[in-house]
């Protein structure tokens, strides 16, 4: 089910709520108390806004207020709201220290669930990456220590990439050189999605793993009748929707050809369905797919090792393979961690084709593991495993 919040940003505070809570279509926001959302901010009306439910999407009305509301830099007295807009309650153009920032999220239940805010200034010099000194600390394997940095020169704020193993994107776009950020503008580094409004960096680093909102896929595929020799159409999918919250296992269960694959890769981003979206924490998945393939593990049907490696060179040749951050200590560890996460302690010296069936299903998982993956989608996980594993 997916989750419509708002986050509040006045002061020091900073405050989540989740307009389907009020359990009505219309959520009154004001500085009276009578309201279902109360900001005691000077520059707020009593009755300052409203959000109404329409058509599965809440829309802002401006309730005649002194000081108004600005959606994405802009004015509006009406306006359908998008996952990521950011609203704000300012002067255009004197900003006040009462000003009220307020960003809108779409997701599944429990995605995004914090929020963090480092302020800006326009001679600060705002590293970002694994590394303790950094302004803003980020800890995902897939994240150099050293991995970006957002500044102001003439005029205009800027981020850009310092070498990093796995990139920086903004707006969905990897960067290759110091890129301008403007207000609204999204960043993505790692499993963190950062928005600057215009006067601190918003991140949140979706500690809880990510959530997937699906919404009617459809896929057909051309198949060849051999009795005619003659190819035909069938539709795999039909209308399939599904929301799968962060955290959450889910089994996808169904008789043999009944398209349990098939939604597994359009949900995982290898395929794409004919028509339908799909969702992760409210942003486009195949629009931003370049942004979180890094992050994502996906163990398929038929285990892909190599007999002739043993269990420790197999991990340390996939970790590097996707890219990781990681120096070579830390790989090792994290190899180490992973080999007891699936419980193959004392095996590390083993050669592939010495392991049982069973193992070698939990080395394919260990290679997705590896990476820390926010999402994993395993197809015929239990293949080769006896009941008890």
């Amino acid at each position: 089910m997916q989750r419509h919040t708002i986050t509040i940003y006045y002061k020091n505070s900073i405050d989540t709520v989740d307009l389907g809570t009020f359990n009505k279509n219309t959520v009154t926001m004001g500085r009276d108390p009578s309201n279902d959302i109360v900001i005691d901010s000077p520059i707020i009306s009593s009755h300052h806004a409203l959000f109404q439910f329409v058509d599965d999407s809440w829309v802002l009305y401006d309730n005649n207020s002194k000081n108004g509301i600005m959606v994405n830099g802009k004015k509006e007295k009406m306006q359908r709201l998008n996952n990521n807009d950011i609203l704000q309650i300012d002067n255009e153009k004197r900003p006040l220290k009462a000003a009220v920032v307020i960003i809108y999220t779409v997701g599944a239940e429990n995605a995004g669930e914090k929020w963090w805010e480092y302020a800006v200034h326009s001679n600060d010099f705002i590293y970002i990456g694994r590394d303790e000194q950094n302004s803003i600390v980020l800890n995902h394997n897939t994240i150099s220590k050293k991995h970006a940095v957002f500044f102001h020169s003439d005029g205009k704020y800027y981020i850009e990439d310092l070498k990093s193993t796995n990139g920086t994107y903004l707006n969905g776009t990897r960067i290759t050189s110091m890129q301008p950020v403007k207000m609204n503008d999204v960043i993505y580094i790692g499993d963190t999605k950062i928005i600057f409004n215009g006067k601190s960096l918003l991140y949140n680093y979706y500690s809880k793993g990510f959530g997937i909102d699906a919404v009617s896929l459809r896929r057909t595929v051309t198949v060849r009748n051999s009795s005619v020799f003659r190819k035909k159409k069938k539709t795999i999918l039909s209308d399939v929707s599904v929301s799968i919250n962060p955290g959450e296992l889910v089994a996808i269960i169904g008789t043999s050809g009944a398209g349990k694959t098939t939604l597994l890769k359009c949900l995982s981003g290898l395929t794409k369905p004919d028509c339908g979206t799909v969702m992760v924490n409210g942003d486009d998945f195949f629009k931003n797919y370049d942004v979180y393939m890094n992050i994502l593990g996906y163990v398929p049907q038929e285990d892909a090792v190599y007999d002739n490696l043993t269990v420790e060179e197999l991990l340390y040749y996939s970790i590097n393979l996707r890219k990781s951050a990681l120096s070579k200590t830390e790989i090792m560890n994290q190899i180490r961690q992973t080999i007891k996460d699936v419980e193959l302690t004392g095996m590390e010296h083993t050669l592939i084709k010495n392991l049982s069936g069973g193992q070698k299903k939990r080395i394919s998982i260990a290679m997705e593991l590896l990476t820390e993956p926010k999402l994993l989608f395993l197809d015929e996980p239990t293949t080769g495993l006896d009941p008890q594993t």
